[in-house]
């Protein structure tokens, strides 16, 4: 291979010339050259070549045809990367391996280009892209070739709405990043189908704006990411059936939201039965027999092993606790902590734990923590006693190296039968945890939100409610401001699938002192603490019960002053006295 900076006027179409590329940057060449081609973009891989950059930014330059050659002028082909096609088919590929912490930002179109073959067919190149650094690659154009990308490792990043061309993108290990303007949120669905997901495989949808609750579910090859009550949808394909998925925060200043496979794991501590009776999970190895739901007794054949972070950031590996008798009597016979994707076996299906959560009998433990997990693995499918409940053993459904013991080379994902069928939607399991909550005596419900304000932590009720406006009257201007409220969460009292925490809804707060009024909008800026993302669509934003009005709004005012909030919904709340006029610390 060669690299010669700058290039000729373009060659003659009647043969294949030396390769001219008339106000080119570069030009990459493995074997014979090109005919009739003028190319300005930075980079010309011609049929056969094999391109690998390393670091760096590529920026493109613009070119015209060149006059110069001895036959027809050469086409003008612009800036650019250009993939040129071959005799038969031929294709080549664009290899991109920057070190870690190196980021290589591609701000040029990559694009397929016809091809000038010496006998044979002259076609389109279909080269792809191939990432196998450890560090980042961005790609910033509205790319047009179509032989695909392969992630072997690192982090891919689609920062442009056509990014990733025309093809699949197909994954190893790493982790896939979407920009807003590659996906945009709300309704929209990704382009590009997406291959080889698994392991510790992750995709952020930095777009999608992650709240507590958001959720991730796969039917078919079709997987539905919803949060905040948006929805983004992504094509992935050669998944096996009932693989789960967890959203969670990406972590970022404003969090995108962030989906992996669920990992179906039993939490340290976890008494699993065995024919000697009950044995904590860490303390099982493999040829340890266990006793089925069936009273079989069955060795096992693999046993997993892991650990997981929660933070006060991340909360998506948090563990999910079954409380004592949440099920029925004595079922489970002590506190059962599983994670949120592993499923009990309840009324003949295998339901995630996650699915059923209710804030009361099954709940999120988010204290930071360290979580160690594990698993059983049998012959087949099958369903355990842990702490006398009937939960699934472990079935390969892609997420093996996810443990810290995996074998890469141990793949049973396309083997191993279900031991029934796994559900985490629809009426059976909305049945399934209706009958949970009503066991565990969730309170009765009321429309009333219990509106009011907290001034420097006192209680102030409104003076008149007028419709869907309440009026307050405020002696003084406070330091600290509050909008409080009674709290729901929608999921777990049984009145939707939102699992935030909702107070209420407004539209516009006005404060209105004696010489004028100050308007604070939905979607004003500093409505942060205490406050959900605004919701554009319906005009109005959500409190999570307590929202804090920012001091910069009213500084200046001068007590007494009118409030009044403007209200576009409430929600069902359950009626405890604990809830109401709850303050932060």
């Amino acid at each position: 291979m060669a690299v010669t900076a700058g290039g000729g006027g373009g060659g003659g179409s009647t043969g294949g010339g030396g390769g001219g590329f008339g106000g080119g940057n570069g030009q990459i060449s493995s074997g014979g050259g090109g005919g009739g081609l003028g190319a300005g973009g930075d980079v010309f891989v011609q049929t056969g070549a094999l391109l690998t950059i390393e670091g760096g930014t590529l920026d493109g330059g613009t070119a015209s045809g060149g006059d110069q050659g001895q036959g027809t002028a050469g086409q003008g082909l612009g800036g650019g990367i250009f993939i040129q096609g071959g005799a038969n088919g031929q294709t080549q590929d664009l290899s991109f391996a920057p070190i870690a912490g190196q980021t290589l930002t591609i701000n040029d179109v990559i694009a397929d280009e016809p091809g000038s073959p010496s006998g044979g067919t002259a076609t389109a190149g279909a080269g792809g892209l191939l990432l196998n650094g450890a560090g980042k690659v961005v790609l910033d154009a509205d790319n047009t070739f179509t032989g695909g990308i392969t992630v072997d490792s690192g982090t891919l990043e689609l920062a442009a709405s056509g990014a990733a061309g025309s093809g699949t993108i197909t994954l190893g290990d790493p982790l896939l990043v979407f920009d807003a303007a590659y996906l945009p949120s709300g309704g929209t669905e990704s382009a590009n189908p997406i291959a080889g997901f698994g392991g510790s495989d992750e995709i952020d949808l930095v777009g999608l704006h992650y709240v507590t609750g958001a959720t991730a579910s796969l039917n078919g090859t079709t997987l539905t990411v919803t949060s905040n009550n948006v929805t983004d949808t992504l094509t992935l394909t050669g998944l096996s059936s009932g693989t789960k998925f967890q959203a969670i925060s990406d972590g970022n200043t404003t969090p995108g939201t962030m989906v992996e496979e669920q990992m179906p794991c039993f939490c340290r501590g976890t008494l699993i039965m065995t024919p000697a009776g009950e044995v904590p999970v860490e303390a099982l190895r493999v040829g340890d027999r266990v006793t089925t739901l069936a009273g079989a007794v069955r060795p096992i054949t693999w046993f997993g092993r892991g650990r997981s972070s929660v933070t006060s950031v991340d909360k998506g590996a948090c563990p999910i606790i079954v409380r004592r008798d949440a099920l029925s009597e004595g079922v489970p016979n002590a506190d059962l902590y599983l994670t949120a994707g592993h499923a009990l076996f309840i009324e003949g299906v295998l339901v995630p734990v996650g699915c059923l959560v209710n804030d009361r009998s099954i709940l999120r433990d988010e204290r930071p923590q360290v979580v160690e997990f594990y698993h059983v693995e049998l012959a087949g499918q099958d369903v355990l006693l842990a702490n006398g409940t009937p939960a699934e053993s472990y079935r390969d459904e892609g997420n093996r190296i996810r443990f810290q013991n995996a074998d890469r080379s141990q793949n049973r994902a396309e083997e191993i039968t279900p031991y029934a069928p796994v559900w985490d939607s629809g009426e059976r399991v909305a049945r399934v945890a209706l009958r949970l909550r009503q066991r565990a005596g969730i309170a009765d419900l009321t429309d009333d939100p219990d509106l009011h304000l907290l001034l420097d932590g006192g209680r102030l009720d409104p003076v008149r409610v007028a419709g869907a406006v309440h009026h307050f009257r405020l002696p003084r201007m406070p330091a600290d401001l509050r909008i409080a409220s009674r709290r729901s969460v929608p999921v777990a009292v049984g009145i939707g699938a939102d699992a935030r925490s909702l107070g209420v809804a407004l539209r516009r707060v006005v404060l209105r002192p004696a010489d004028g009024a100050v308007e604070i909008g939905y979607d004003a800026a500093g409505l942060r603490h205490g406050f959900h993302r605004a919701e554009p669509e319906g005009g109005l934003r959500w409190t999570d019960g307590e929202g804090v009005v920012p001091e910069a709004a009213y500084r200046g005012l001068a007590g007494p002053c009118e409030l009044e909030l403007h209200l576009a919904a409430v929600s069902r709340y359950p009626v405890a006295a604990a809830q109401q006029g709850q303050t932060r610390p």
